[in-house]
């Protein structure tokens, strides 16, 4: 299945960098680079390149501004996590609607019924200053996307069926957040887990082995890019440690496809 059409508005091409120039017009043979890809990588820009020659994505048309879901702007989101948002809360209710599910991005894992405790114990952190340095947490653990179930009973928290986390490329930082958000939901759970994965497009699948690979904290890695970078890893002439990471990554199912996420929540 192919790239939806909404990530096609966001894709497309920004200027290099003074710094990437050389490194651009020699990969791509012109000093311009795929908004996905890091100019710092041959690598990268050659199979995002080719992905956006499957996709036809023109070199004159400029990229959405995605910017990144820092705490000041998480509340409105960024267009990658607006449209996975969107795309989840659709397909569930064409494919499930009987479910009673609930989407969204803005909250709290706590506003949920197996993690209610953590605002308990946020609030005493915050009331007590001894408490928190000697603890020295934060159990706000605001997921990018976040999806429940109503319970059947009136009146109580809906379930966390996943804890979505969006992120337009992979960078070792981002990891580290999204393994300790997630490590922090196994840990306090009371019930049964959510789903926890992460969604992106990222392009390199040295990158994607670093959230891919693991102990549990995620479920799998969903890639909304899926087909056109297994095409790209395959045609491009990528390097064999690339192609053997892609291989181990799809083979373990460590990496799905984007449209395979809707059904795994409908399944379990």
């Amino acid at each position: 299945m192919a790239a939806p059409l909404w990530l096609h508005a966001l894709l497309g091409w920004r200027p290099a960098t003074k710094k990437g120039m050389p490194r651009c017009q020699r990969v791509l043979n012109e000093a311009i680079a795929p908004n996905i890809a890091d100019i710092g990588s041959d690598e990268s820009l050659r199979i995002a390149g080719d992905i956006y020659q499957q996709l036809g994505i023109p070199r004159g048309r400029k990229g959405a501004d995605i910017g990144d879901a820092s705490q000041d702007n998480r509340n409105h989101g960024t267009p990658f996590e607006i449209g996975v948002e969107t795309d989840i809360r659709r397909s569930l209710s064409e494919q499930a609607p009987s479910r009673g599910w609930t989407v969204a991005r803005k909250g709290d894992a706590s506003d949920y019924a197996q993690f209610h405790h953590l605002g308990e114990l946020q609030s005493l952190l915050e009331d007590h200053p001894t408490l928190r340095t000697t603890l020295g947490r934060d159990y706000h653990i605001k997921t990018d996307v976040l999806v429940g179930v109503d319970p059947p009973q009136a009146g109580r928290l809906p379930f966390l069926h996943a804890a979505i986390s969006c992120k337009w490329s992979i960078r070792s930082d981002r990891v580290q957040n999204v393994r300790h958000e997630f490590a922090t939901l196994v840990r306090h759970r009371r019930g049964r887990l959510p789903h926890l994965v992460l969604v992106t497009i990222e392009p390199s699948p040295s990158r994607l082995v670093s959230i891919g690979r693991g102990t549990g904290e995620v479920d799998a890695v969903y890639h909304l890019l899926y087909e056109e970078l297994d095409r790209a890893v395959k045609t491009c002439g990528t390097t064999a440690r690339q192609q053997s990471e892609w291989a181990e990554l799809v083979q373990q199912r460590r990496v799905k496809p984007f449209h395979e996420l809707v059904t795994d929540l409908i399944l379990s």
